[in-house]
This record gives C-alpha cells, structure tokens and sequence, in this order.
C-alpha cells in the first residue's frame, strides 16, 4: 500500500496551483481553510457521516463545507476541491495534504515552520533572538511554534522540517554521559550554542522482513548508518522522493512504526588489522568464536573508491595453490580475480581451504569469506583450517544462513575491506568468497522488499555491478 504521502501530494500541489494563482484569495487564508478543513475531517461524528452508505457525497460535501468558519469556503474553487476529496474518497488524506500544502506554501516563501522544545517558558525578548540566530544557521525565514517540554531539563530542542538541533541537558548528558555544572546548564537555556551538530531526522513507517521505509531523512547519503532506537543500526540503500528504505543489521523486532530514526553521517565501518587473523568474525567484525572481544585499533569503510590504473601493479607473482593441475594449467598471480565454478558437491570449497593451507610461510594473509552456508560447514571449515595451522594467518568471515539477507549482502564488502587494510600496507592478501551466489540471493530479497523493479529470475538490474 503506498504512504499517504505519496498519495496527498498531487491534491496538496493541485491545490496549491489554484491557490497560488488566486488574485483574490491569498496564500494565507488558503492555508488556514485546508488546516480547518483538516480539523473539521478528524471529528468524530463526521467520520462516522463519511462512512455511512446512506449519505450521498454531495451531502457529506456539503456537510463539510457548511462546518467551515473561513469566509474561503465560498470559492468555487475550494468548493470543487471538498467534492473531489469526497467523490474519490480521500477525505482521510485531509491533514497529510494540509501538511504538504504548508511546505509547498514555506517554500514559495523561502520560509519554514520551526518548533521550539523548551524546558521553560521562553520570554519574548529571548524568543525573538533565538529565531534570529536559527534564522542565521539555517538560512532560511523561520516561522516559530513554541512547546513546553519539562523531560529537556534545560536547553532548547529545535525541529526545521527533518532536521533537528538538540542543545538540551538532556542530550548532553546522554551524549558526553557527565555531570554538567549549574552555570553550564543556565548557558544551554538561555542561548544557542554555534556549535551544536545538525542531524538529520525521520519516522518508521513500515518494518517488513528486516527491511525498514522511513519518511523524511532529506539529506541522508547512499549506504550510511542510520541510528534507530535501542542502540539499533541500519543502513540506507533506497533514496526515494518520499522515503528511505533501509535494511536493519541486527534485530529489528523491537522496532515499530512511529520511531524515529536519525542519521549518523557515516558510512558503514568494519573494524580492520592484525588483531583479526585467528578469528572467526560476523560481518559487522564482531567476534562469534567465543574467544573474547577484538580490540582493534583500527576500523575502515566497506565503501570506497577502488585506486585507479595507474596505481596498480602488474600481476607478476603467482599464488602457489598447492594443486599441480591449477598451478601449471591455469596459474592464479597475486592482483589477480578467478573464478571456481562447477556443480554441487564437486569440490569447490575444498580447493579453496586447500588453497588457504598451502600459503603457510608465504608471507600471504587469507581471508575467507562464507556466505549463505549453514553454520555446521562453517565450523567444519575453521576446524580443518585450526588442524592444519592456516588460522595463525586466516580471518574467517561468516554470514551464515540463519542469518539476515543484509548480513549476508555486506559480508563481502566487509571481507574485502580487511584485505585491502593489508594491501595498503604493502602486503599480500588473499580472499575466498564461498560463495557468491548466496550473496545475489540476499540482495535478490533484498531488492525485492526495497520494491526494485526486478530483471531476470527476479535478480535486479545491478546484481552483474554488484559482483564486478
């Protein structure tokens, strides 16, 4: 079902245009009937005239109309607008389309509504300073509604469309988790600090199979983290004209329509080094082999810009697999990408852990990277690996089939970016992803709940890029 955003927006800018263009009707008294139109739609005894069968729609029309104190109402125009909502049965879009005609309204007048979050009562000297100084920062006219909220302890919280300004005690002590002095506290009151960090801000409308769509976020980029409540991360992967779609990386079976969500301005990081080799990781670079945390001293992006051309060296050294066959038939360099293919139950995975087993003393760090397997293959692989020594330079990177399909989607990309830790070093890395036809499957579903328009065998049109 699509959001009533979506579906309020051609009435809100239908209405809009007429209003715009109205000599004898100004923007102001448009606005104040769709918000009164609005009101009037949410009472009780109307909804219930609304849904009786009995009543024609020119009656409910006029119901509506005759309930308005705003001389507007009189217009053929508004007129005609109150019969269209109740013949196509969209009077419940009333407050939504009241919403999106006030935006379109601000933005013809390079104006935005602001609320106001106060601990206390704001006098009008300091009120008008403080719009003033917003005004300043977000470049922009600034209409302001204030709120008394107690739960702030001091300081203001400032709301401009999706983005939020929180000087607030209460956001200071959740932040910097210390005690904040009385003289400290009088200063977040009664002023604006220049420095506070602007965050953007939206709402969970839908949670489907890990799949969040959220509305608002405007200026959110592809692929950040996303901060929902609970300590809960995601990562934005759709960017669409009314809504963010996102996949949630861990449990999201706490997290239900209204929430907020807030973006962090980064892009998803693994935790990258020396400290991982022996271990076994999830592909967060979280620990899962039960040997304690990794205290890495260094995290890095899974998205980045691969080096140019120029910038890359000459396949001129061989990795020795250990196999006769491979090493003088079809010899794999160092730099170099190659693909095992062949039917179910041939061999694949043991030609890889054999690959891994012949690089010891070779000065070459092997990462493996299983995707999709269950979780018993998994441990049998990092058993015959521990057996054999391979794990004094192996890190082992597993999103399992009991895991979520976003797991499963970000565990090469995390796997490679410990790799490339090591090759911007200077040093040798060798990566095994077993196997990557699970991961096209994770970002088949993936793509599907996101609504992508799908191509063959329902897989998305960038699956080939995705694999490149």
């Amino acid at each position: 079902m699509a959001e009533l955003a979506t579906i309020a927006r051609p009435y809100a800018e239908a209405l809009f245009g007429v209003a715009s263009t109205d000599r004898a009707v100004d923007l102001a008294a448009w606005s104040a009937l769709v918000r009164e139109l609005a009101q009037v739609a949410r009472l009780p005894e109307v909804l219930s005239i609304v849904s009786n069968p009995k009543v024609s729609r020119r009656q409910v029309a006029e119901l509506l109309l005759d309930a308005l104190k705003s001389p507007t109402k009189g217009t053929p125009a508004a007129e005609n607008f109150v019969q269209m909502l109740v013949e196509n049965h969209r009077i419940e879009l009333l407050p939504e389309i009241a919403a999106q005609f006030d935006a379109l309204k601000n933005t013809w007048e390079g104006a935005a509504d602001v609320m106001i979050e106060s601990a206390f009562a704001l006098d009008a000297q300091p009120l008008a300073e403080l719009v003033v100084a917003l005004e300043r920062k977000f470049q922009r006219k600034l209409k302001p509604a204030v709120k008394i909220k107690p739960a702030l302890i001091g300081g203001v919280r400032v709301t401009v469309g999706d983005e939020v300004l929180d000087t607030s005690v209460r956001a200071r002590l959740a932040a910097m988790q210390t005690a904040l002095t009385a003289e400290l506290i009088k200063s977040r009151i009664q002023g604006l600090e220049a420095g506070a960090d602007v965050r953007n801000q939206g709402t969970v409308i839908s949670v489907t199979d890990g799949i969040i769509r959220i509305h608002g976020l405007s200026d959110v980029m592809q692929g950040e983290m996303l901060e929902f409540p609970g300590n809960t991360f995601g990562l934005a992967l759709n960017l669409e004209r009314d809504s963010v779609g996102a996949v949630m990386l861990g449990e999201f079976e706490h997290i239900c329509e209204g929430d907020t969500v807030k973006t962090t301005g980064r892009i998803l990081e693994v935790p990258v080094g020396p400290e991982l080799i022996g271990r076994v990781v999830d592909a967060l670079g979280s620990p899962i082999d039960g040997k304690g945390q990794i205290n890495a001293k260094t995290t890095d992006a899974i998205e980045k810009i691969a080096p140019g051309v120029i910038w890359r060296k000459s396949v001129s050294e061989p990795v020795q697999t250990g196999l006769k066959s491979i090493d003088s038939m079809v010899p794999i360099g160092r730099g170099q990408r190659e693909l095992i293919i062949g039917d179910r139950q041939t061999g694949k995975t043991a030609v890889a852990v054999d690959a891994i087993i012949n690089q010891k003393g070779k000065n070459l760090t092997c990462i493996y990277v299983a995707i999709g397997q269950k979780a018993s293959s998994i441990m049998n692989v990092v058993r015959k690996l521990e057996e054999h020594g391979a794990m004094e330079y192996t890190i082992v990177v597993a999103a399992s089939a009991s895991d979520s399909a976003a797991m499963q989607f970000i565990a090469p990309y995390a796997g490679c970016t410990m790799g490339e830790y090591f090759r911007d070093r200077g040093q040798d890395a060798l990566i095994i992803y077993d196997d990557l036809t699970k991961q096209a499957w994770a970002y088949r579903q993936i793509s599907l709940l996101l609504r992508r328009p799908p191509g063959r065998e329902a897989y998305p049109g960038d699956v080939f890029y995705l694999h490149s």
